[in-house]
């Protein structure tokens, strides 16, 4: 046993040394490699890449602590964040509560904590990502870079980000829009693609001034590199972003300004400029979608549309009215601001306010944003570039792909996603100079154990969430709500009743906003029958965190279906009247419920009332006197039905003439003859539903003009086109030569057997059911007339 132990401690010191050998190209391409992991993984799970970094920093850290960087702004700024988190979730908020945490207190029980952090849970679990972040930075202000270094690393960033962008092009290439992240709508590593795009677009920048560089000293790496740049512009190109295109050339564009400013010349201008035009016309040529959401948004301000981020940034600033000085606690945005979207209403959640700052400000407080500034000095001391004459051209390259980093946080949220932020902290290390003046290192026996500490700690919480997900035991958030979406779609008879309690209920207290697990376990109530008192109360709160989605009033309304319809109905009813984004059609999977339940059709006439779609998807499978009776209504409301369109007013009313019971269609078609277009066929309809065919038959006689019959200009007998006809009955052309011509010479029982032949094959012509139902109303068969009539109007629509 002791032998093994001591085999063991030399495994690991030979490890420890090995690592410790390495140089700081090595080790700059192991951080590089770090990242490329989360970026692949990054749509299979969202705590995979977390896992992935938490593993490899903890044990980077173990290994080979760093010391801390001198930049003391950079300390104050990290220190900060981490310290307003951790009071966050110990000192109680001395404000006077918001209006919707005593609503959710004292009406719907819910027990929101007297803490700054309304869910200390969700803060904890959060911080160990602000600790890893800041962890990584320091490992990367670590590393001792030089020229050669810092060009190195550009090269490995720049065929990195082309790899990706290959990888981009390829798979949309197969016709495949997502890797992995179903929700991106378009080929990308993250669910979110505009996180890809900012990838794309820095990495683009980086490598497209790279290449220039190489240019003018003539490197070999130059055509490799216009190569990558070429393939990374065409990835972003593919992305549909409006954020990465613009990124990307304002980045070019400084760079050129930059350079002329540091050597004194307008060749930079004169050359750089007008490729800049090319690659923007090109965009503009080949890019229609991209186009077309860029300038269609312009248009649209331009008119006066208010932008829905405008709108957000509205309801953000209402919510900052309340929570503006201390926040809401880290990661306590989402629940928090759904009760606050008064402007920008959708039915969707909104799970940030489309801006870093904005996100720090709400969740730190102005705290937090001071943090934010002091973090943000440091970050420019490093990037600090002297007199721009004699600026390293690198560290300019790295400074302009951060400062748009930068910029493009103001409007969205690159560094809340920890790829992203493990991204620019590999520029951040790659700009730093290490051990000049103020960047002085603080190196002690202490801060090497502390960073070693952290380190244990990141690698095991790192192994619990994997453990979690792999295992599927409840150690995070996500994981909770993974294993509660996969106990849903169980029968009652497969499901643990107790379990799913247990878990609901457990969720519930460590995040008390947590809309999902009071769903979860209110249905879970309903489908065994236990407690239906208990589920009202978690369905209300439901209503409450979730006050603007429609999809869940709807599934709310189909948990209750089976039990009480009345409590269904209401809960549909609170779905219509909420915004809907058509991200989920829900009217469609309501109105199939309503058809597969007869009964509900009474409840359905009033409850369609409260929105047109929903109307008219009802009224097109309504029977009987449920359609006379909601058109009836209609009427009343809308004596010329103008809620529906053209087109659908027409589909309505033909139905209503076809199915229904009630004379109002006649007396509408009396004092509006002209409320759709050929309102004569709906009165040819009303009459066939009466059975007075005769009077329906020459309605549309009257109205309709004898169509053309195309043919062949044959000088032959019709015996001889008989003859031929009846050889070949599938050539539609030979068989409307003879109809022609037997309708001609009035041969009329022949051209009857002519027009029923044709009528056999699916592509007949619509004229040949015209002429049959002529030929029957001469034969005085009007029933037959009627129905070859009413098929040549349903074939004339359709064309």
């Amino acid at each position: 046993m002791e032998k093994r132990r001591k085999r063991r401690r030399r495994r690991i010191i030979r490890f420890k040394l090995s690592f410790s050998k390495l140089g700081e190209q090595e080790r700059f391409r192991g951080a590089f490699f770090i990242f490329l992991a989360m970026v692949l993984t990054a749509g299979i799970h969202p705590l995979i890449p977390h896992i992935i970094a938490m593993c490899s920093v903890g044990v980077w850290l173990v290994i080979r602590p760093p010391s801390l960087p001198g930049n003391r702004w950079l300390l104050m700024g990290m220190g900060g964040f981490i310290l307003l988190s951790l009071l966050s979730v110990i000192v109680p908020d001395f404000l006077p509560d918001p209006q919707w945490k005593q609503v959710a207190v004292e009406t719907y029980g819910i027990a929101v904590p007297s803490t700054i952090s309304l869910q200390p849970m969700v803060t904890l679990q959060v911080l160990p990502l602000l600790l890893l972040g800041c962890a990584w930075l320091c490992l990367l202000l670590d590393l001792r870079v030089d020229h050669e270094l810092r060009k190195s690393g550009l090269q490995w960033i720049s065929m990195g980000i082309c790899l990706l962008g290959l990888v981009i092009l390829i798979v949309n290439a197969a016709g495949v829009t997502t890797l992995f992240a179903d929700d991106a709508g378009t080929t990308s590593f993250f669910p979110n693609r505009n996180h890809t795009a900012n990838l794309m677009a820095i990495g683009g920048i980086l490598c497209g001034t790279l290449t220039a560089e190489y240019f003018r000293a003539r490197r070999d790496w130059v055509y490799l590199g216009l190569v990558a740049t070429l393939i990374i512009f065409a990835a972003l190109f593919n992305l549909l972003s409006r954020g990465g295109i613009f990124l990307f050339f304002i980045g070019i564009v400084l760079w050129i300004l930059l350079k002329a400013k540091s050597s004194g010349r307008t060749s930079f201008l004169k050359v750089g400029l007008p490729v800049v035009f090319l690659l923007f016309s090109g965009f503009l040529f080949f890019g229609k979608e991209t186009r077309d959401r860029l300038f269609g948004e312009f248009s649209g301000l331009m008119d006066g549309e208010s932008e829905f981020r405008i709108l957000l940034f509205r309801d953000v600033w209402a919510m900052l009215k309340d929570h503006g000085v201390y926040g809401v606690g880290m990661g306590n945005f989402e629940p928090v601001f759904a009760q606050y979207r008064d402007h920008s209403l959708t039915g969707a959640v909104a799970a940030h306010p489309d801006s870093d700052w904005l996100w720090v400000l709400s969740e730190f407080g102005v705290f937090g944003l001071f943090a934010g500034i002091v973090l943000l000095v440091g970050v420019y001391q490093i990037l600090w570039l002297g007199d721009l004459r004699q600026a390293n051209p690198y560290r300019m390259i790295l400074f302009i792909g951060v400062t748009l980093f930068l910029i493009h946080s103001a409007v969205d949220v690159p560094t809340h996603n920890m790829s992203t932020l493990f991204f620019v902290c590999l520029l951040l290390g790659l700009a730093h100079r290490h051990g000049r003046g103020r960047q002085a290192r603080l190196d002690s026996f202490w801060v090497r154990r502390g960073f070693q500490g952290l380190g244990a700690c990141l690698f095991l919480t790192g192994l619990w969430w994997g453990s979690g997900l792999v295992f599927k035991w409840p150690t995070h958030e996500r994981i909770y709500a993974d294993a509660m979406v996969a106990q849903i779609p169980l029968a009652p008879a497969e499901r643990d009743a107790e379990q799913m309690e247990a878990l609901t209920s457990a969720r519930i207290a460590a995040f008390p906003l947590s809309w999902e697990a009071y769903f979860f376990r209110a249905t879970n109530r309903l489908d065994f029958r236990e407690n239906l008192q208990g589920a009202v109360e978690d369905f209300r709160a439901v209503r409450f965190l979730v006050p603007n989605s429609p999809q869940v009033a709807y599934f709310e309304g189909l948990s209750w279906l089976p039990i009480s319809p009345v409590r269904a109905l209401a809960a549909w009813r609170e779905a219509i009247i909420r915004p809907n984004d058509a991200i989920f059609d829900f009217r469609s999977e309501l109105n199939l419920q309503f058809r597969e339940n007869p009964e509900l059709q009474p409840a359905m006439i009033q409850l369609s009332e409260a929105d047109t779609r929903l109307r008219y998807l009802f009224l097109q499978q309504a029977r009987g006197p449920y359609l006379d009776l909601a058109m009836e209504r209609d009427l009343m409301s809308y004596p010329d039905l103008s809620l529906y369109t053209e087109a659908e007013r027409r589909t309505l009313l033909r139905r209503w003439a076809e199915i229904g019971q009630s004379k109002r269609l006649e007396q509408l078609l009396k004092e509006q003859p002209d409320i759709i277009l050929d309102s004569w066929e709906l009165s040819a309809l009303n009459f066939a539903r009466r059975g007075d065919l005769e009077s329906a038959i020459r309605t549309i006689r009257k109205e309709l003009v004898q169509p053309a019959i195309p043919g062949l200009d044959l000088d032959t007998n019709v015996i001889r086109l008989e003859r031929k006809y009846r050889a070949n009955p599938g050539d539609l052309l030979q068989g409307s030569t003879l109809l022609k011509r037997q309708i001609e010479e009035r041969r009329w029982p022949q051209a009857l057997q002519t027009a029923q032949s044709m009528s056999r094959y699916p592509e007949a012509p619509s004229y040949t059911y015209f002429w049959m139902g002529e030929i029957y109303y001469m034969q005085d068969d009007l029933a037959r007339s009627w129905a070859a009539f009413r098929r040549y109007l349903q074939m004339r629509d359709l064309n």
